[in-house]
């Protein structure tokens, strides 16, 4: 595991949202890829979403696997970290041999439903950062802001409405100059 989502207490348990990698070894003979998959040294990069809870009456742990589609560097509305939460933001993983991300997940941990938005053939994203909408209370009341960049150099933010990513980014603005494209990001409001 590289990545966690968030988690919580809910009486006697914990809950925990995160990405795990089941074989991290790239070269691991028993353990073959599925597929086309990232690495990063000797560290091969297949993760997928998972959910455990921990019961502290019992002592036990609780694993499951919420989706298979290779996505990290989640992110969620930091107003509920350390609380229940329902939703989280996932960079998709390209079939690459190294890590591009070639598209945009939405999960929904309650329902187990998904949302997905592919970026344009050739651009690759970075992690989003979640920015609620001035006085929204919903953790999916917001937008998503991320770097895209194409091989070419070009770059460009593109803002998503976090509530409707299938329908694709409500602005894309061209930057001056390449930025590239980045893994970890944080939304800061307007300071005063």
């Amino acid at each position: 595991m590289y990545h966690t989502i968030n988690a919580w207490e809910d009486g006697s348990r914990i809950v925990l949202l995160g990405c795990r990698i089941t074989n991290p070894l790239a070269d691991d003979p028993p353990s073959p890829r599925r597929g086309t998959s990232p690495t990063i040294g000797f560290l091969r990069l297949e993760p997928a979403l998972y959910r455990w809870t921990f019961d502290l009456a019992t002592g036990t742990v609780r694993e499951e696997q919420l989706d298979d589609t290779f996505a990290e560097f989640p992110r969620m509305d930091n107003r509920v970290l350390g609380r229940r939460s329902r939703y989280s933001y996932h960079g998709r993983m390209a079939p690459a041999p190294t890590m591009y991300f070639d598209g945009l997940v939405k999960y929904d941990t309650d329902s187990g439903v998904r949302w997905s938005y592919a970026y344009p053939p050739g651009w690759f994203g970075g992690e989003v950062a979640f920015a609620p909408r001035i006085g929204s209370g919903a953790e999916d009341d917001g937008y998503l802001v991320t770097f895209v960049a194409e091989a070419t150099g070009a770059s460009e933010v593109y803002l998503f409405d976090a509530r409707n990513i299938v329908a694709g980014p409500v602005a894309r603005l061209a930057v001056p100059q390449r930025v590239p494209t980045g893994y970890h990001t944080w939304w800061v409001p307007q300071l005063s």
